[in-house]
């Protein structure tokens, strides 16, 4: 049996462990040195999804000197790209479209590339990062939840109610949650509850659905400390409308960016130690795979290596900064250690698949729960995407780590129980899937009131090391840009003077 790594997005655990062995026994393995080379740059960057991809744009651009390590053979993270080979159509599998705002609009230019708004696409302007739920379905029984939706707030005085509720309780907490988390002490009670609560509490019930469409991909959000919500499903969100490149094909943000950043990239590339002792600059030592040479011996492949050793005057991290990432090449100290080991995550699986009969997106909802809170693990969202008989669906599940085949057969069975619903659906094959835990990171009520992203913050600096992406600010490419320019703008610039 199979299991699915945990870790497979960045890919660091694995590659860094057989780094280690091929270290201690170079004649057992099939590895090959070629010559090492050293490179001086202003600023290392750890990670080529979207906040480190964005980072490195941005630090050249101000005319610094960066090195971009990432451990696939491609930028872009969470970003997937596949051409249907029949339609020649693009099919987004991972991150599917981004708030219509500035900082957005700003990126594309400078990569030179057109975009077009949700008014101009295919599945409209409206609804979540997915397009618009053309139905609502519980996946279990196939019971269809239609006439329960809350998902057009425009037609229901409630809804719109309820809506200007929720976007004035925003600008209330905008000021701590707008850009990471800056939160006060005493941390606000209802922030620290479970968002469903606060939904109880101020009357948010027609505001479900709207919501469910942005935060569906953290699992549970119903159950998670509210102010997760409120970073996932933003003002931005709700009111800026969404855009993506022309073309509907989301990897062309990072095909620009490796075209612009030239060899200032080092893809399939792991980091094998880096150390920060505070005597000059941070040291970094990658191993970077070139060509793969066949051996005589069938079905073995030499990886050929070259070592690159890197002399950073600071590093910025954007891997997901949990202890099973980090540990194996960052010299974390016991205050680093002490923070990261308190992280909580969710598994997500995206899947491309091939079925006919699905024309519009469906949103999986639980019946019988409070607020449709879904018995994981289970599909969260299924979504057309490219040709005709083509959807994406997003499985999710409180417990990261899932055999291939479990995740395999649970996208499957559900996406049968459409047939309950009344759709005349194809058997579903499995054309693509992606691991991309640990997502979501977060942590207990208990460690918020007690000052965790407090301590988080002032890690921003600490030992010529600077930290970026989704943990510290949301599952949300725009904010992520936002927030990273920000720390670029207000703190690396600074301490590079």
């Amino acid at each position: 049996m199979r299991l699915l790594p945990t870790l497979a997005v960045w890919g660091y655990s694995c590659i860094l462990t057989a780094s280690a062995t091929l270290n201690r026994d170079h004649s057992a393995s099939h590895g090959h040195r070629n010559e090492i080379r050293t490179r001086d740059v202003d600023v290392a960057i750890i990670g080529g999804g979207a906040a480190g991809t964005y980072a490195a744009i941005r630090l050249q651009q101000l005319n610094y000197s960066v090195v971009l390590v990432e451990p696939k053979d491609q930028l872009g993270g969470h970003t997937k790209t596949y051409t249907d080979a029949a339609s020649g159509l693009p099919v987004d599998v991972g991150v599917h479209r981004y708030s219509n705002i500035s900082i957005v609009r700003d990126y594309f230019r400078e990569l030179g590339l057109d975009w077009e708004t949700g008014d101009e696409s295919e599945d409209g302007g409206g609804g979540g990062r997915f397009g618009n739920a053309g139905s609502i379905i519980d996946l279990r029984t196939g019971e269809n939840l239609d006439s329960s939706s809350t998902l057009d707030v425009d037609d229901d005085d409630e809804a719109q109610s309820a809506r200007n509720r929720y976007l004035a309780l925003l600008r209330r907490y905008e000021p701590y949650l707008d850009m990471g988390f800056r939160l006060p002490h005493p941390v606000p009670e209802e922030l620290l509850r479970p968002m469903s609560d606060f939904i109880a509490r101020h009357r948010l019930e027609a505001m479900v659905d709207p919501i469910n469409e942005f935060n569906q991909d953290m699992g549970n959000w119903q159950q998670m400390p509210a102010l997760y919500s409120l970073k996932y499903a933003n003002r931005d969100a709700l009111t800026a409308g969404m855009t993506q490149p022309r073309g509907r094909n989301n990897s062309a943000i990072y095909d620009a960016a490796r075209k612009q950043l030239g060899g200032d990239v080092l893809l399939q590339s792991r980091v094998k130690s880096v150390s920060r002792d505070g005597r000059g600059d941070v040291r970094m030592v990658v191993a970077r795979t070139t060509s793969p040479r066949e051996l005589r011996k069938p079905a073995v492949v030499e990886q050929e290596e070259e070592l690159v050793h890197v002399r950073a005057r600071r590093i910025l991290i954007t891997a997901p900064p949990t202890l099973p990432i980090l540990s194996p090449f960052l010299d974390l100290d016991e205050r680093e250690e002490a923070l990261f080991a308190q992280w909580q995550w969710t598994g997500l699986w995206p899947a491309s698949v091939r079925i006919q009969g699905v024309d519009a997106s469906i949103m999986n909802k639980r019946a019988d729960a409070r607020y449709g809170a879904l018995e994981l693990p289970a599909i969260c969202v299924i979504t057309q995407r490219g040709p005709p008989d083509t959807v994406v669906v997003h499985y999710v599940s409180d417990e990261p780590m899932l055999r291939e085949e479990d995740v395999r057969h649970g996208i499957v069975t559900e996406l049968r129980q459409l047939r309950k619903a009344g759709f005349d659906v194809s058997e579903p094959e499995i054309i693509t899937l992606a691991d991309h835990s640990p997502y979501e990171l977060r942590v207990s009520p208990r460690a918020i009131a007690d000052g965790f992203y407090s301590h988080l913050n002032a890690l921003q600096g600490y030992r010529k090391t600077f930290w970026t992406g989704a943990a510290l600010q949301t599952h949300d490419s725009a904010q992520i840009w936002r927030f990273t320019e920000a720390l670029i703008q207000g703190q690396v610039v600074k301490s590079l003077a």
